[in-house]
């Protein structure tokens, strides 16, 4: 650091010179000046980043002399030196940005703290200056992590020519499940429109988390249709240049420090895409002029549904299915009643499935209504919809046993989570539990109680994955009251924990 000392007390100068040695000997000297007028001269000429100066100067005093240094754009760091505490001198050079105060006589140890408090100054102000860029202003925006006042929007107007009070657009894209393979493209895409365009400035920023891409445009220097102009040149170009779903929402805020609020407005929007063509801009102008009609839910494919089910009609149950989204598009409803409307319609034909003896996976399908509830494109709800269909299946997996043995298997699918028993099975079932124990062991090779252990294990390994269960939640499902016993029983079974098998499996499918 090149320090300049203003001082005309030689007894002082000579110890501000010992002190700044003895503190840091980096420290270099680049002036010394006696009186207000040299004093001028020399920080004019030398430039220091650093003065240390006397208010009592000669010849103009120090805090003229600062005054006039600061009106000509002169910036350093100063430490002032007085021989009293006045208030009034003091409130000065506050004022002229002073960043330390000495009172004569003064202790090496006062000037060190000094010099030290401006180090760590400079030292803040640098990684502030680092990580002050366009990009985080907008990130911290997008957060809620920033809080407008005058000192952070005089930094952004001189730097960036904006401040985080004036209003901007957020232009979102999704890509729903195809969001992986084409964000990186996407992000180009948008990032040589905004080369190319000087109406405005803005940053693209990626959510990985929500599966999105925000296109954030600020300090807008031309009054013009900007909504038009994205539907027109930019929505168009990404479904002429991009394969899949392109899904596409427009949010005007009157500050960037609402983006929060914005992205969650944009995020609530998306569903609306399913009563849109591909290459339509939603708004929040648009959806608020949606006129829709009551739903009307289909009664007849519910009915018709439970027919092919209980006729076993493969095809006939992926044609109810595909009838029922017909349904929903044909009308002008509301999306979430859309929505609401094939989940029960799903949720029926599950519950038709299992009251003509099916096996249904309560968690998986659980988890595929929890995919139509947050469904932003027909693909996405299409695609649960055949995951249902592929659980309802009539492959009947013990026809090679006997008729009371397919029964016993039965009973032990339906209630292996509640303990079943032997004693339990052979009443249902109307024969000795002497007999029915032998003919289980006869046929299967493996006891009753053997069996339902295999069976609960099957499943656990079935929760481990494909859900995220914690493994108190799993051992509940299957039906152990306690989960070190359950993890137990896994590891004699498998040989390994169920933990182990969870991380073997490469994570939930």
């Amino acid at each position: 650091m090149r320090v300049a000392i203003v001082e005309r007390d030689e007894k002082v100068l000579e110890e501000l010179k010992k002190g700044l040695k003895r503190v840091d000997p980096n420290y270099e000297l680049a002036g010394i000046a006696g009186n207000g007028q040299s004093a001028y001269e020399m920080i004019t000429v030398m430039q220091p980043n650093l003065v240390i100066m006397d208010i009592g100067l000669p010849r103009m005093n120090g805090l003229n002399l600062l005054r006039k240094l600061r009106t000509e754009g002169r910036e350093f760091r100063v430490i002032i030196i007085t021989k009293d505490e006045d208030f009034q001198q003091a409130k000065q050079a506050i004022d002229l940005g002073v960043d330390g105060y000495l009172v004569q006589p003064f202790r090496p140890m006062e000037l060190k703290k000094a010099l030290s408090r401006i180090h760590e100054k400079i030292r803040n102000e640098y990684w502030m200056q680092a990580s002050f860029t366009v990009e985080n202003v907008l990130l911290s925006c997008r957060y809620g992590e920033i809080i407008s006042n005058q000192k952070l929007n005089e930094m952004t107007i001189r730097k960036y020519g904006f401040t985080v009070d004036d209003p901007g657009y957020l232009f979102t894209v999704s890509m729903a499940d195809e969001y992986e393979e084409q964000k990186e493209n996407i992000r180009g895409f948008l990032e040589e429109i905004c080369r190319r365009e000087c109406g405005f400035s803005a940053s693209v920023i990626c959510s990985d988390r929500w599966k999105q891409v925000y296109l954030i445009i600020y300090r807008v220097r031309e009054a013009r249709n900007w909504k038009e102009y994205f539907q027109k040149n930019v929505v168009t170009g990404l479904c002429r240049n991009f394969p899949g779903t392109i899904i596409c929402v427009w949010i005007e805020t009157k500050q960037l420090t609402k983006l929060t609020d914005a992205m969650i407005q944009a995020g609530s929007l998306m569903e609306w895409n399913l009563l849109q063509s591909r290459g339509v801009l939603i708004c929040q102008q648009t959806v608020e002029k949606f006129e829709a009609v009551p739903v009307r839910y289909p009664v007849e494919l519910e009915q018709r549904m439970r027919e092919m089910i209980f006729d076993e009609n493969k095809k006939g149950i992926a044609r109810q299915f595909q009838l029922v989204c017909e349904e929903m598009k044909r009308e002008k409803y509301f999306p979430k009643e859309i929505k609401y409307s094939i989940i029960r319609f799903c949720m029926a034909a599950g519950l038709n499935y299992r009251n003509y003896g099916g096996e249904i996976d309560e968690t998986k399908i659980l988890s595929l209504m929890q995919q139509i509830t947050y469904a932003i494109s027909w693909k996405q709800i299409e695609k649960a919809i055949q995951g249902l269909e592929r659980m309802i299946s009539y492959e009947h997996k013990f026809e090679q046993y006997s008729t009371l043995i397919q029964k016993a298997m039965e009973i032990i699918k339906k209630e292996y989570d509640s303990g079943i028993t032997l004693e339990e099975a052979a009443s249902q079932l109307y024969v000795s539990e002497e007999y029915l124990s032998s003919q289980f062991k006869k046929e299967t090779g493996y006891n009753f109680t053997e069996t339902v252990r295999k069976y609960r294990i099957e499943k656990i390994k079935e929760l481990l994955r494909t859900t995220k269960y914690k493994m108190n939640q799993i051992a509940g499902l299957v039906g152990y009251s306690d989960p070190k016993y359950m993890s137990k029983v896994f590891k004699e079974e498998e040989g390994i924990l169920p933990t182990e098998y969870r991380r073997n499996s490469n994570g939930i499918s």
